[in-house]
């Protein structure tokens, strides 16, 4: 076994906390954050996204993180203390044709923005004459033929990689870091996945969701109709292969999600041992881009805490509407079981060109965690949620035993 990095090694240091963190929060009857054993959906990146034409080059635009799997593991396994994490890069996500028209008009917005940097707000610079734009969009489509790899040979790609990754942990002294080999599977609106490979159990875990943008048109009638919605995501839960049902609601109104079938949905997923996610990507990337800008809340300034505070509620989808709430309520004591996932697409942290963490804003972002902690506990009391509801919270025998739909009862968690 090779001698651990300098980077793991003053990790491991630095971080001893955490470990105390989670030893005193077993010894109390209530949930804290050190509870949480691992993630179990999150998004990577094959290489740097710094130009249109490193992506092209690296064929780094099909899978949408923002964040190498090798960084994301260090930070999961060794910042975080956590003990598994499941990569879960989407599948095709729509059809060939439309996977291939969105990636090309994210080539053009790229192409024509102002600063190049593809942020949220970006504007199409203003000197661009009908033939620049004739070029850019021949260029985009260019592109996006050499990117677009959305299909089943792209799975068996993340798969590889995870099968490297493992080894790698393995080779590194972390060989009790658990790393899953997932999917996040689209639901096509006549409740069937987009790729076969997700039918044949090539992946430990599947996720299944729907992704409405992806084929606006195809997805109209779901979208303007709760009761045909609701119909779509029981199709998804009964896929004989999903294990967690994510972000109900995703691409629609908080108010379009109230009005969903919850006791339909919450009864299917007890028969079909079937997870509902509840999504606090929202909420991470909030943590991310406002809590953590040093130029808007500077370093000893902690007004961020309040800030936090006001917006916390509402950035948890699902739980943060009370006539959910008290829809799942019931259910729980049935065997209802949720999952809480990031998400992840990108984190606090910088890396280098080889996937090593070289910062994290820690203090600041523990502390949002700890406020995070304080609000779920108060609707987890509310809801009657303990700590055997959540699988992320589930040893690795045990969430193996869930994802093989071999689980009878709750687990004892000790």
């Amino acid at each position: 076994m090779e001698t651990e990095t300098p980077q793991i090694a003053a990790a491991h240091q630095s971080n001893k906390n955490a470990m105390r963190r989670r030893h005193r929060a077993e010894k109390r009857n209530n949930l804290s954050v050190s509870h949480y054993l691992g993630d179990l959906h999150a998004h990577t990146q094959e290489g740097e996204k710094t130009s249109p034409e490193t992506v092209a080059e690296t064929r780094s635009g099909s899978n949408c993180g923002e964040i190498t799997l090798r960084a994301l593991i260090f930070f999961h396994a060794v910042q975080m203390k956590n003990k598994f994490l499941a990569a879960t890069d989407h599948s095709r996500d729509a059809s060939p044709e439309v996977a291939l028209n969105g990636i090309t008009e994210w080539f053009k917005r790229w192409l024509t923005s102002d600063d190049n940097s593809l942020g949220e707000n970006d504007e199409p610079r203003e000197d661009l004459t009908p033939e620049d734009k004739k070029l850019i969009a021949e260029t985009a489509a260019t592109f996006a033929k050499v990117v677009a790899c959305y299909n089943d040979d792209r799975l068996r790609i993340n798969l590889e990689k995870i099968r490297q990754q493992k080894l790698e942990l393995a080779e590194n002294g972390i060989p009790l870091f658990v790393l899953i080999a997932g999917v996040e599977a689209n639901l096509l609106p006549n409740g069937e996945f987009d790729s076969q490979i997700v039918d044949q159990g090539e992946f430990t875990l599947v996720i299944a969701s729907i992704h409405p943008d992806l084929d606006p048109n195809g997805y109209a009638e779901i979208m303007a109709d709760h009761n045909l919605y609701t119909d779509l995501v029981i199709k998804g839960i009964e896929q004989p292969q999903t294990n967690i049902i994510a972000h109900i609601g995703f691409g629609a109104s908080p108010e379009f999600a109230e009005q969903l079938d919850w006791d339909k949905i919450a009864q299917a997923a007890i028969r079909n041992d079937v997870a509902i996610e509840i999504n606090v990507r929202p909420l991470m990337e909030y943590i991310y881009r406002e809590m953590m800008d040093y130029n808007k809340f500077p370093a000893n300034n902690v007004s961020y805490r309040k800030a936090f505070e006001e917006k916390l509620p509402g950035l948890i989808p699902l739980l943060s509407s009370g006539r959910i709430r008290e829809k799942l309520k019931p259910y729980l004591n049935q065997g209802l079981r949720i999952a809480i996932n990031a998400d992840e697409h990108r984190l606090p942290i910088d890396t280098d060109l080889s996937g090593n963490v070289t910062d994290l804003k820690g203090h600041r972002f523990w502390r949002c965690l700890k406020m995070t902690e304080a609000q779920f506990n108060v609707w987890f009391e509310n809801m009657g949620i303990k700590q055997e509801h959540i699988i992320n919270t589930y040893h690795v025998d045990q969430l193996k035993a869930f994802l093989a739909k071999e689980m009878q009862s709750f687990p004892k968690l000790s």
